[in-house]
């Protein structure tokens, strides 16, 4: 798998496709709101945000509640499939 991270003045900074598959590997624990996957990830809530609307569109996760104030997503089988694919068992292998 690449895992690339591109070092900018001393921050790590991690690619789109390291954004994705963290957040994926946080939905396998189950349902989440955008809050609960920026702690999980330690990502902004609004680039969250912006990495679940691509997930969505690619069918890799599904809106399970959405309202003004929150917003419940989970893994869908083909987010899954697209974990082993990438041979994802553990976090350590995306940090």
């Amino acid at each position: 798998m690449h895992t690339e991270v591109i070092q900018t003045r001393d921050k790590e900074k991690r690619t789109f496709e390291i954004i994705r598959l963290l957040i994926l590997h946080s939905l396998q624990n189950g349902q989440r709101t955008l809050n609960q996957l920026s702690n999980d990830t330690d990502i902004n809530w609004k680039t969250v945000d912006n990495h679940i609307i691509y997930l969505l569109g690619r069918g890799f996760v599904t809106e399970v509640y959405f309202s003004k104030y929150v917003k419940i997503v989970e893994i869908t089988e083909k987010g899954t499939a697209f974990l082993k694919e990438k041979n994802i068992i553990k976090p350590e292998v995306l940090k």
